[in-house]
């Protein structure tokens, strides 16, 4: 007969949690809503669900996501002070590509893509300390077909951005900064 110890199984993954009051949690079950969409892309964030709960006799809605314990390509970039080796290089544009060619199959347009939403996890294959990256916070991500995205022309670009990471076109119709 085989010890209890035989049966022991891989430890579950970390999760990170986004949190917001039920009633201003709009845009994170938006993002719920893309990130199960998106499920399975190995180079977008995983959401393992989410949650009501209630903290100070508030409800608080819960998005449950993939934990990455390396931080953002932001900090990344920042603690190599901007000197990430051309093939390092090479593959994390590698898998950015392949991460938003995901989301235009699904007509999803991420609309605040930058390195601080796109996080960084260690590669399990550890090839030569080139991590594994996935795109995040899709609060801002709309559909191809979002009659906002169609209304630039006529009463300019309402969406929030990054303006430094913008789309020519966003800056073009008045993109407002969204605090980062």
């Amino acid at each position: 007969m085989a010890s209890p110890a035989d049966f022991s199984s891989p430890s579950p993954p970390l999760a990170a949690v986004k949190s917001a009051d039920i009633n201003l949690s709009e845009t994170l079950q938006k993002e719920r809503m893309f990130l199960y969409e998106l499920r399975g892309e190995p180079n977008i964030i995983h959401c393992f669900g989410d949650d009501i709960s209630t903290e100070k006799d508030e409800r608080v809605y819960n998005l449950l996501l993939e934990y990455a314990p390396g931080g953002s390509l932001h900090d990344l970039i920042k603690k190599n002070k901007g000197t990430i080796p051309e093939s390092h290089v090479a593959c994390y544009t590698y898998m950015i590509l392949k991460g938003l060619y995901a989301m235009h199959e699904c007509e999803i347009i991420h609309c605040d893509l930058k390195p601080g939403n796109i996080l960084v996890f260690p590669n399990a294959d550890d090839n030569n300390g080139i991590h594994q990256l996935k795109i995040a916070d899709f609060g801002l991500a709309k559909k191809v077909w979002d009659t906002e995205l169609h209304e630039w022309g006529r009463m300019g670009y309402n969406n929030r951005c990054t303006p430094i990471y913008a789309s020519p076109e966003s800056l073009a119709c008045g993109c407002k900064a969204s605090g980062d």
